[in-house]
């Protein structure tokens, strides 16, 4: 009876589990980024998105550049960058996202196909 009940509870898991990764749920535009007016709530890793962690919070106006490559980097006036790191489907929802919540940076997109 045990090995019905781990069989089904795991399968329930995997199922969950595969569910939650085919959709790319942690990855979610929303989940990255929060607008909170002059400021935006950056959550970093996939960890602080999973968890809602407070993240950073930067103001809209210190952003000079926004970098689209192998992950999604942020540049403050100060050289200062925040790496994103999010799956490769994801990326390009993500960049878009950042240039609509930061108007006022340089987009730059490095081709990493090659």
């Amino acid at each position: 009876m045990e090995f019905l009940i781990t069989g089904l509870s795991s399968a329930l898991i995997m199922i969950v589990v595969r569910r939650l990764n085919k959709e790319n749920y942690f990855d979610r535009p929303e989940l990255t980024f929060t607008d909170e007016g002059e400021f935006v709530r950056v959550r970093s890793t996939s960890y602080a998105r999973f968890y809602k962690t407070k993240g950073r919070l930067i103001k809209k106006s210190h952003i000079v550049k926004i970098q689209k490559a192998g992950c999604l980097s942020i540049f403050y006036k100060s050289t200062f960058a925040i790496d994103i790191s999010v799956h490769p489907k994801n990326r390009d929802k993500i960049f878009e996202q950042a240039k609509s919540l930061f108007k006022n940076a340089e987009p730059v997109e490095i081709d990493m196909t090659s």
